[in-house]
């Protein structure tokens, strides 16, 4: 079994020249990471010059957005994309781990140096993840980086399934502490999901953000 260091993982923002080593990666991944993130449909058929494109936008920076890639002695091993999440004061952490890297700590330390990165600079009270009921390895990760379970609903994924999705929080080391004393600070699933109209233009915002400039459409198509 593989064995690495975890202490010697490197992150930094994406870069264009990063384009054959995304391919790879995104090559050797695609069966699973598209089962659960949408952003890769179609990816697989990707030309080099079209990841070119994608990661130079994605290594971009915009209000409350951040990507960062993670890699081990030189080789792209996973990522991690910061958003405005669907509730008040959050940010929605998306990531995934290459194929053949998983069960060595890497998903929890993309999990972890988001959340503190999320903490810490974009001063969201709350990281959210939001992954599929049934994937178990995400639950994993997500209670090993100190997520609770928020709540579970129902819905239809993006390859038209009727899933559950599992919601899971961390809650910044100060908002902990203040919801000690006042309860506005705890997270509330209900009361601070925002409104249908205002999630809609922020996802908008940030499809249009990701989009590469080519005529051939959206990561997702």
């Amino acid at each position: 079994m593989r064995e690495i260091v975890v202490g010697k993982i490197e992150h930094r923002s994406a870069r264009s020249t990063d384009a054959l080593e995304h391919f790879r990666a995104v090559q050797e991944s695609y069966s699973e990471i598209v089962e659960y993130l949408p952003d890769f449909l179609g990816m697989n058929k990707w030309t080099i010059e079209r990841h070119e494109q994608y990661l130079s936008r994605l290594g971009g920076s915009t209000s409350g957005v951040r990507n960062y890639f993670f890699f081990y002695e030189g080789q792209l091993v996973g990522s991690g994309h910061l958003k405005p999440g669907a509730w008040n004061y959050s940010g929605e952490l998306l990531y995934w781990v290459r194929t053949g890297w998983d069960g060595l700590g890497i998903g929890m330390h993309i999990a972890d140096t988001m959340s503190k990165h999320a903490h810490k600079h974009l001063g969201y009270r709350f990281v959210i993840i939001e992954t599929d009921k049934e994937n178990l390895g995400s639950r994993r990760i997500a209670e090993k980086s100190g997520f609770n379970l928020a709540m579970v609903y129902g819905h239809i994924d993006h390859l038209g399934r009727n899933r559950n999705m599992a919601v899971w929080v961390r809650e910044a080391p100060m908002t902990k502490m203040a919801a000690r004393f006042d309860s506005s600070y705890q997270f509330d699933p209900v009361s601070l999901f925002l409104p249908l109209r205002y999630r809609s233009a922020t996802d908008q915002i940030i499809s249009a953000y990701m989009k590469p400039e080519s005529s051939g459409g959206s990561p997702t198509s």
